[in-house]
């Protein structure tokens, strides 16, 4: 026994070759590779998606497909504004990405865990991803003496856009439903209620068949959510969307438990899991792009969540990068922020013309209006995405888990900018000093949907820089799936193929890359380098499938492969 363990500990070598007849035992010195004294039983991918296209409302929509088709937005063209039409288009556009969008979270989750399985296949120790089947299934033979395969999680993140404009801040959906019309106010300026803009139909929107709206609502998307993770306990892992406009309220009494049309601000945290309280969502996803700021005096109950995030070590991932899907009301924040709402009601309640908004009203041409637009959206970017708008978090809550998600997305394109690239990303020399900042101990950023060949080049040679050796203990590996079949470059659409050319880019910085950012980081970062927050996920899960009458088998299977996982780390953190 002490031998076997001893062999055990030592460094393992695999050599196998491929012969003509299929493969052979062959042994060629050039094909050794070492192993870890310790097998790594875990890849978490951070960041990817299982909600439903039908969250996002048709405004936002029409947007992206007006920036795609140099500005023809289908929204008052009949037979191409309705959902159902740009859902038949996208899925022969978009191909598997179109057609997975048109379906419920519940069945994108059952997708997922396919696509991960067969990534991950035959896989007993994750260092090895990368090689041919033949090899993983003789080192998994010859080599590995655990019956276990590598666990791989997924950690999901909902999006809740339903108050994706300005007058979200009043707690105005985008959507109306008024008086048995559904309709939306087309924007013309910030400086206008939007009851002064084109009112746009959107009786289309009903399914008269179902006599439902064909837009999934947040309570439907947290139900759909939930419904997955209980599918698949441990390996679906849901963030919790945390849109400060739905929840303003100041206390959880003022929640509407029907339709969550207004919530107290503490109320989502009854659902996440933290190391002493059960649950069934890791932490929470935010996403500020929408149309709301980092820290905004607007909304001052954010101040307050996340103080209790940081007391209580609740992650919280933002998207963070210059693209994206972004509030179609980008270019009217700047206005609205800076000079203020300019009408008044009468004594009926209804929004009128003054003079002065009539005299301003026919300033408004289109040649001022794109005069101004890219400043305005240049505005936008800084106050509400931009990573250095997280400094104010940061600066007011320095111990907050927080991932800057993205890592700059695209801007790596231009590289960083420096004195020797004063062309490069703004955006990503902000990150990189925020990440390097000791003040910012719990501040991480992920790669999801990086574009392999135009981001990675200079990716790998700023990490390879020995000052920036400090950042591989702050990246996390997400794939940003179901997304990277929707916007990625062909060659890396399908999850296999993204995860492949990742891995194969982290080993080109270093041998320890793909296990930290996998394992380490997420470990870290997630709150699950020991067994209670794990215990308490645990904990959340086994109640609802007890309430449900469904085995635990599968959660007990998977939550003996987690403690397994979180057992190895100090020896996988020894062992690169």
């Amino acid at each position: 026994m002490a031998e076997q363990e001893q062999e055990k500990e030592q460094t393992c070598y695999a050599a196998i070759t491929m012969g003509s007849a299929g493969f052979c035992g062959a042994i060629n010195l050039s094909d050794f590779k070492p192993l870890p004294p310790q097998v790594v039983s875990c890849i978490i991918d951070s960041h990817m998606h299982i909600q439903s296209g039908a969250c996002a409302p048709l405004p936002l929509i029409y947007k992206e497909i007006a920036s795609k088709l140099r500005g023809f937005n289908p929204r008052n063209t009949r037979g191409l504004r309705s959902r159902s039409w740009i859902d038949g288009i996208g899925s022969v556009i978009l191909g598997w990405g179109g057609k997975l969008q048109t379906m419920d979270s519940e069945t994108i989750g059952d997708h997922a865990i396919i696509d991960n399985a067969e990534t991950y296949l035959n896989l007993k120790n994750s260092p090895d991803f990368g090689l041919d089947q033949t090899r993983l299934i003789l080192l998994a033979n010859q080599k590995y003496k655990e019956d276990d395969y590598v666990f791989c999680p997924m950690i999901v993140m909902p999006m809740d856009m339903e108050f994706a404009h300005i007058a979200g801040y009043d707690g105005q959906t985008i959507y109306h439903e008024e008086n048995g019309k559904i309709f939306y106010y087309h924007r013309r300026t910030g400086l206008f209620a939007e009851e002064l803009g084109e009112v746009v139909d959107l009786s289309h929107e009903v399914d008269t068949r179902k006599k439902a709206l064909k837009l999934k609502k947040w309570e439907r998307q947290e139900y759909e959510h939930i419904s997955s993770a209980i599918a698949n306990p441990l390996k679906l892992i849901p963030m919790y969307h945390y849109e400060p406009r739905r929840w303003r309220a100041n206390t959880i009494e003022e929640t509407d438990r029907r339709s969550y049309s207004i919530g107290g601000w503490e109320f989502p945290f009854q659902q996440i899991a933290t190391e002493t309280k059960p649950g069934l969502f890791l932490g929470f996803k935010m996403y500020s792009a929408l149309g709301y700021r980092p820290l905004d005096d607007k909304l001052p109950n954010m101040e307050k969540y996340y103080q209790k995030c940081e007391a209580e070590k609740i992650p919280v991932l933002n998207h963070c990068s210059p693209k994206g899907m972004l509030t179609h009301e980008q270019p009217f924040y700047k206005d609205f922020i800076e000079q203020g709402i300019k009408h008044r009601t009468n004594h009926e309640g209804k929004v009128e013309r003054d003079n002065s908004i009539i005299l301003l009203e026919k300033t408004i041409t289109p040649t001022r209006h794109e005069t101004f637009l890219e400043e305005a959206n240049e505005w936008f970017s800084q106050n509400y995405v931009h990573p250095k708008a997280w400094r104010k978090v940061l600066d007011k809550y320095p111990n907050l888990h927080l991932c800057l998600a993205h890592f700059g997305g695209d801007d790596w394109e231009d590289g960083v900018r420096s004195d020797t690239n004063p062309d490069g990303s703004d955006w990503i020399e902000e990150l990189i000093d925020m990440l390097s900042c000791p003040k910012y101990p719990n501040l991480y950023t992920d790669i999801s949907c990086f574009s392999i060949n135009e981001n990675m080049p200079h990716f790998i040679r700023t990490m390879k820089d020995r000052t920036n050796h400090n950042l591989w203990d702050k990246i996390l590996f997400g794939t940003d799936w179901y997304m990277t079949l929707i916007v990625s470059p062909s060659g890396q659409k399908a999850y296999k193929d993204f995860c492949t050319k990742i891995k194969a880019s982290f080993d080109e910085i270093d041998d320890s890359f793909w296990v930290r950012a996998t394992l380490l980081n997420p470990m870290r970062f997630f709150g699950l380098e020991n067994n209670r927050k794990i215990g308490q996920l645990y904990d959340g899960l086994y109640l609802k499938l007890q309430e449900g009458n469904i085995s635990t088998e599968s959660l007990e299977n998977y939550f003996y492969k987690f403690k397994k996982a979180i057992e190895t780390i100090e020896n996988v953190k020894n062992s690169i």
